[in-house]
């Protein structure tokens, strides 16, 4: 999580690596009952299945819209850093179809690694590549 500038001052409450962003060393989510806390983890668990595991959880669409429009998509989308760079990965579903998936390279200007996008007319996802990337193509999320 990032600091908010109240903190940034406090020097023992933030990590720095030199490059890229700050963190917290910790942080506490706290609030009412019914404001999401739950939903946070879930959806933290969830984004993990889906890329320990290739595709996503079975009960991936009973979490994701139980109080909207089951047609609504469901974005998920995290930052984390490693040594040398920063990184944005994100999905997109409905159901149990993954409609867009990506990762971007964030350490100065963004740049695409890869994405891969559903088409409804093929029912098959177009994968566009950085390039010198190479992978193996997931038929799921």
């Amino acid at each position: 999580m990032l600091p908010s500038s109240n903190v940034r001052r406090k020097d023992w409450h933030v990590h720095g690596h030199g490059h890229g962003a700050n963190v917290l060393r910790t942080a506490v989510i706290y609030g009412a009952n019914g404001a999401g806390k739950s939903c946070l983890v879930k959806a933290l668990g969830r984004i993990q299945t889906m890329v320990a595991m290739g595709n996503l959880p079975p009960t991936a669409f009973r979490d994701a819209n139980k109080y909207n429009d089951p047609e609504m998509p469901v974005s998920i989308e995290v930052e984390f850093g490693t040594e040398s760079d920063q990184y944005s990965y994100g999905v997109s579903y409905r159901g149990n179809l993954c409609l867009e998936e990506w990762l971007y390279s964030t350490i100065r200007k963004p740049a695409c690694v890869f994405e891969r996008k559903y088409d409804a007319q093929t029912g098959k996802p177009s994968i566009n590549l950085m390039a010198g990337k190479i992978t193996q193509k997931r038929q799921n999320c």
